[in-house]
């Protein structure tokens, strides 16, 4: 089964399925690999941060919607925790939560896009709602802050009352428009 084939390798399995099969979209001569782009929303969102650092040059640009960025961060603050530790094949029990040792941060820390902040090339534009329960912003916000600092090309848009789904009118507009903005100016980069 393949979604229980996932539990343990989260930061492996659906990365190596999804740049197989660009990969193979290439080799076909199906794709331009110099127009090839990546657009993920919460844990696609977090496959999409981790292929910018594990396939670095490979998207002309990347978006990421409420992205999982640090997996503890999110196991500590998200509506769901569990997720986070099912995902790493971990127990975890609603009716005692498990505490957050420094082994099991360290794993996690290890599958967080965070971690791997030096490898990332391509250009990213993160999109979060401010008020995201499933995926809290503060862990994309600091990866921002991180790749800016780091000079790397990275755009963000924060809309405000607005939770996980970016559903609300105006942001579906600007989403629409930023991403059709970012794609234009990332595919058009000639210095790439």
């Amino acid at each position: 089964n393949a979604v229980l084939a996932q539990i343990g390798r989260m930061d492996t399995l659906s990365l190596t399925e999804i740049q197989d099969a660009a990969a193979a979209i290439h080799a076909a001569h199906n794709g331009d690999p110099k127009r090839t782009v990546y657009l993920g929303g919460s844990y696609s969102g977090y496959t999409g941060a981790l292929l910018a650092a594990r396939a670095p040059g490979f998207y002309r640009g990347i978006v990421l919607r409420n992205p999982v960025i640090a997996v503890a961060d999110n196991a500590a603050m998200s509506d769901i925790p569990d997720w986070c530790w099912a995902e790493l094949g971990l127990s975890y029990s609603f009716d005692a939560p498990p505490a957050l040792t420094p082994e099991i941060y360290k794993k996690m820390w290890a599958a967080s896009p965070s971690s791997m902040v030096d490898a990332v090339r391509d250009p990213i534009l993160l999109m979060l709602g401010a008020s995201d329960r499933r995926v809290p912003p503060p862990q994309s916000k600091a990866y921002y802050s991180r790749l800016k600092a780091a000079g790397k090309p990275v755009q963000c848009r924060v809309y405000p009352n607005v939770g996980h789904p970016l559903d609300s009118v105006e942001a579906e507009r600007d989403s629409f428009v930023s991403i059709a903005r970012f794609y234009a100016k990332s595919l058009d980069d000639s210095s790439r």
